[in-house]
């Protein structure tokens, strides 16, 4: 049986006038994948004017605001899938990193997403919360937040000539032209006394660095004179860096995160023919919904992949969405999987590069084939003795 993936326009419109009438009435599963909410700055730096600041979780941990927007999208997701989802936890699989920040932003997710039942209830009346299980591997076991250095540095050296777009170089935030991302970043380096050489580790920092300033923003904190003046030079080149980043591991946090969703997705298959047959449903709990906490970096690589770019980095909390549902009365195969991407509060399709709509699964795994290659771990510097799942 072929799937087909059809791409959906925000809210329940969809990209093809010829399927308008698609209904999600047989949903069969659903995939969501997301980056964590809101979180502290990663690093201080010399010179930092919030280097005392309290996040009260710590660096690199959620935030209040994190918190309350990682509930909120277990709301919408309840809210969306309300016709479909039972208040039975035993139907959802969660996985995260092994980051803090992503396993506190599943928890939430799923707390807004499966509030306590009945049963939950009977041990204590008054309780609004209920355990579900997530999975987190050690540090150094997940393949999806495993980092292949010998990428990364291939892709600094590249990034270090990138010219300065137009729209910079004609800015008037200063008389300074950098000219390159390479000179931006030293610039950074020189003012936040970070010595060494320019090596790829140096460009991390640098970019947690200016990535510290747009927590700092975001937040209504000062940033440095030099920072405010030199803003939008400072975060084009953190953007390019990262989109960078995200191209040099999207094989793996991208790509290999897909194919395994995709051979998590045969079971559903299998209980869609029994069902297509006049079988009927397992005794056991059916398996309907999907949850991967991760990055930005897994979510720019997937876009990266399948679509060539985006318009800006993922937002916190930004969220992939795979719907996989079947159809009745219809000369087409009877399994389907709508994607989408919400960014805040926008929902739109994802068009895909070289396959057209609908796009078999067939075709979806040779695509998935073309965009995503095997990665090596001896390329990578992966020990055979590391395990990575």
């Amino acid at each position: 049986m072929r799937i087909f993936l059809l791409l959906l326009l925000p809210a329940t419109v969809l990209a093809d006038p010829d399927f308008h009438d698609l209904r999600l009435s047989q949903l069969r599963h659903v995939v969501v994948i997301f980056r964590h909410t809101d979180r502290a700055p990663l690093t201080t730096f010399p010179g930092d004017p919030n280097r005392h600041h309290r996040w009260p979780l710590g660096l690199g941990e959620l935030t209040s605001r994190g918190r309350a927007k990682a509930y909120a999208l277990g709301r919408w997701l309840r809210n969306r899938y309300a016709d479909y989802l039972t208040d039975n936890p035993r139907e959802v699989y969660a996985r995260s990193s092994p980051v803090p920040r992503c396993f506190d932003t599943a928890a939430l997710v799923l707390y807004g997403l499966y509030p306590a039942n009945r049963e939950q209830k009977e041990w204590r009346p008054d309780q609004t919360w209920q355990p579900v299980p997530v999975t987190r591997l050690p540090d150094g076991a997940d393949l999806y937040a495993a980092v292949c250095m010998p990428r990364v540095r291939d892709a600094m050296r590249t990034l270090v000539t990138l010219e300065e777009p137009a729209s910079l170089r004609s800015s008037s935030s200063g008389p300074t032209h950098f000219g390159t991302l390479g000179k931006v970043f030293r610039f950074v380096a020189k003012m936040t006394n970070l010595t060494g050489d320019a090596s790829s580790q140096k460009f991390i920092v640098v970019a947690k660095i200016v990535d510290a300033m747009s927590v700092a923003r975001e937040h209504g904190l000062p940033l440095p004179t030099w920072a405010s003046r030199y803003w939008r030079e400072l975060k084009w080149a953190k953007d390019k860096v990262m989109e960078g980043f995200s191209r040099s591991q999207m094989d793996h946090m991208g790509g290999a995160l897909l194919k395994d969703i995709l051979a998590r997705l045969k079971p559903v298959e299998q209980q869609a023919h029994s069902l297509m047959r006049g079988g009927s449903d397992s005794t056991e709990v059916p398996s309907k919904l999907t949850l991967m906490a991760y990055h930005d970096i897994n979510i720019g690589s997937i876009l990266l992949g399948l679509n060539g770019t985006f318009e800006e980095w993922p937002p916190y909390g930004a969220a992939l969405l795979l719907e996989i549902f079947t159809l009745t009365s219809t000369v087409m195969p009877d399994l389907y999987v709508r994607v989408l991407y919400k960014a805040g509060d926008v929902v739109s399709n994802l068009a895909l590069q070289g396959c057209s709509e609908p796009c078999s699964l067939q075709h979806f795994g040779e695509l998935l084939q073309r965009k995503f290659k095997p990665v090596s771990r001896t390329a990578c510097g992966w020990s055979d003795q590391q395990p990575l799942l």
